[in-house]
Parts: structure tokens; C-alpha cells; sequence
């Protein structure tokens, strides 16, 4: 008897210690949820503290943005709102630029748009915070709308502003190409109203076209675009262009170029007699036509997936740096910086090739590409001088 009550007593010690177990986990996890709503009650009502807006810094270009070309994400579990301390940039939700403020409230995950004036000045960058309540969440810088080339330097600046359009409307321009100049005079046409004339490459008409267009620039400024040589072959882009400045265009221009393709320079050209026939051509022009500025293009690159030339691309372009310096535009440079500021590489990991963001193909430029290079001319040839 008493082994049975030994036992019994036993079993109730054991249940009253199970009783007791569970009643501490559920004070335990009672606690626990009184805590957490205590905390939650201390949290401002709007949850201000919950809203995270991302990215730290952005970038602008020196143009105008309209649409915004930028964006800032907002995530907040309530409301919130932005504001900008500048009046050259303003915010939207909409992604064409309309209804744009300087500030703006939304609720809950949102995108915002920035809308940016040009930036006028040919010097200086500027800045702008824009601010969560008055905390300052992300700071906005503008580039000059012309970063300064110095002095001897080829032209990489990417911007151009309405001044820059206005001037090369009053200059005489002789541009000639193929397919990637092409592409060059759609973003130009496309950006601003610049008087672009066309001529075409009629050998077997005694080049009349060409000399139709040079012949009308003597009622007025234009830009005329010109279709020359053949690709993959670089000397005859050469030939030709000595022979239209000598025969038709002459000094009836302010400005004469030409541009050769990717195509022209593999690992087959002998870079070294390229050079002298180049150099052969610019310095017979540059001595009969001393008040024409001979300007020169580098050549341009493939982007990375079919980058395996592009180093011998650049044996040639850094002569034509070293050699014309202030008269260079290097389109070379210009297409392999992304808009986020990287530089792109060649498969050899040392050489620059076109960024892919600027090419459907890559080689072409592609409607990006073809702003970015149309403006960043535009700005050059406005502002090249003798």
C-alpha cells in the first residue's frame, strides 16, 4: 500500500512540475507580446522610422533631364515625405517629368522620378540633398554641362547645352562616314534641329551630290554629312576624303573631318603605315587650307563580346591623341564610359571597348549610344577652334 501511495505521490509531482513549466512559457511568450506592443506604441504613428530610400548618391549629366533619367525608391510601411533644397531639381511620380514639385508625399513602396533643369554652366557642378522629414537621405550631384577639355587635350566631354547648338548653327561642317557616322548624325537630328544636309557617295555622277550640298553652303551655315569609302578599308577612306577636300569642299567650310569605322583596323592593318599615309594626307590639307580646321575622330571600338582588335584599334588612336590633341574627338573614350561612370574593357582586361549599354550589336551605336555620341559632337564641334 504504502509503495502505491509512494508512487501516486509521485505522479502528482511530476504534473504539478509540467503545470508549472507551462505556465512560465506562457507568461514567458505573454511577456513577450506585451513587450512588443509596448515598443510598437513607441514608434512614431506615421512609421517614419520604417522608410528606407535608396540609393545613398546619384549622378546627373549636364543635360536636361525630361524625363527624369534617374530614380530614388522609397519603402516605408507608412507614410512619407520627400523634398528637394534646390529649385533645379524636382521630384514626380511620373515618368514622363509632368506634375514635378519640390517636394512629394506618397505611401507605402513608391518610385520617384528626378527632373532636372540643364546645367548652364560650363564649370561647375552642383549639388542638391534630398530629404526624408528634414533628414537628409540622398544627396544629387550635377556634372558642368561641359566638363573643361584643357588645353591640348582630345575631346571626351559628353554634354551639351542650347548655347552649344546656337553655335554650330553658324559654322560650315563637313562630316564624312559610314554606318556608325550614320548612326552619329540620327541622335544628332533626333536631339536637336541643327541644319543636317545629306550627301551621297555618286562617284559615277562626278560626286554631284556632294558637290550640290558644298555649293549651297554659300547661302548659309549647315552641317553636311557625307557618305565615304568603303569599310575595311581605311586607306581609301583616306584617298577619298584628300581628294573631296581638294576638288569640291576646298575652304568653302569652317570645319572638315572624317571618321573611319571599327571595321577599318584589325589584326591584319599595319598601324604604323596607316599612320603615315594619315599623317601624309592631314599635313598636305593642313598646309593648303590654313583656315579650315581639320578635325580629327578617333576610331571607334567594339564592346566587349568581339573586343579581340580593339587594342590595335588603340596603337592608332593614341598617335592621333599624342598628334592633334585639342582637334581630336575621341569617340573612343566617350563610348566605353557607362552612364554610371565604369569604363568598360576589351577581353584582354587592359584595352577600353564600347560599353554595352551603347549597342544593340556590338559595334553600332543604338538610340542611347547615338544621343550620348550626337551630343557630346554637337558640344565639340561648337566649340573647337583653330
Amino acid at each position: 500500500m504504502n509503495l502505491i501511495m509512494n508512487q501516486m505521490n509521485k505522479t502528482n509531482e511530476s504534473k504539478r512540475h509540467l503545470i508549472n513549466c507551462m505556465s512560465a512559457v506562457i507568461l514567458l511568450v505573454f511577456g513577450c507580446v506585451l513587450l512588443f506592443s509596448a515598443c510598437e506604441t513607441t514608434n512614431p504613428a506615421n512609421g517614419e522610422e520604417d522608410v528606407i530610400v535608396t540609393p545613398s548618391e546619384i549622378t546627373l549629366s549636364g543635360a536636361t533631364h525630361t524625363p527624369a533619367a534617374e530614380t530614388v525608391s522609397v519603402n516605408a510601411e507608412a507614410s512619407w515625405t520627400l523634398s528637394s533644397n534646390q529649385s533645379w531639381l524636382r521630384l514626380t511620380l511620373h515618368a514622363n517629368g509632368s506634375a514635378a514639385s519640390a517636394s512629394l508625399s506618397g505611401n507605402g513602396k513608391q518610385t520617384v522620378y528626378l527632373v532636372a533643369d540643364a546645367n548652364a554652366s560650363t564649370t561647375a557642378a552642383r549639388e542638391a540633398a534630398i530629404s526624408l522629414k528634414g533628414d537628409v537621405k540622398v544627396t544629387v550631384k550635377q556634372q558642368a554641362s561641359n566638363p573643361v577639355t584643357g588645353s591640348g587635350n582630345p575631346w571626351t566631354g559628353v554634354n551639351f547645352v542650347k548655347e552649344d547648338v546656337a553655335a554650330l548653327k553658324l559654322r560650315k561642317v563637313y562630316f564624312g562616314h559610314k554606318s556608325v557616322g550614320g548612326n552619329i548624325v540620327a541622335g544628332i537630328k533626333r536631339i536637336s534641329d541643327i541644319n543636317m544636309r545629306t550627301a551621297y557617295n555618286q562617284p559615277e555622277n562626278n560626286d554631284q551630290s556632294l558637290r550640290t550640298n558644298i555649293a549651297q553652303l554659300a547661302s548659309g551655315p549647315a552641317f553636311v554629312e557625307h557618305d565615304i569609302g568603303s569599310d575595311g578599308q581605311p586607306f581609301n577612306k583616306i584617298a577619298s576624303f584628300r581628294r573631296f577636300m581638294n576638288e569640291i569642299i576646298r575652304d568653302n567650310v569652317e570645319i572638315a573631318f572624317f571618321k573611319f569605322c571599327y571595321m577599318d583596323i584589325d589584326n591584319n592593318t599595319s598601324v604604323n603605315a596607316l599612320i603615315a599615309a594619315y599623317k601624309e594626307a592631314m599635313d598636305e590639307l593642313h598646309t593648303r587650307f590654313p583656315n579650315v580646321i581639320i578635325a580629327h575622330f578617333t576610331v571607334p571600338l567594339y564592346s566587349r563580346q568581339a573586343s579581340f582588335h580593339n587594342s590595335v584599334r588603340e596603337q592608332f588612336n593614341k598617335w592621333l591623341r599624342e598628334t592633334y590633341k585639342d582637334k581630336v574627338f575621341d569617340i573612343a573614350v566617350i563610348q566605353s564610359v557607362a552612364s554610371n561612370g565604369t569604363t568598360a574593357l576589351s577581353w584582354d582586361n587592359a584595352t577600353i571597348a564600347m560599353a554595352d549599354e551603347w549597342t544593340n550589336d556590338g559595334g553600332h551605336l543604338n538610340e542611347a549610344g547615338q544621343n550620348r555620341i550626337g551630343g557630346a559632337l554637337i558640344a565639340f564641334l561648337a566649340q573647337v577652334k583653330k
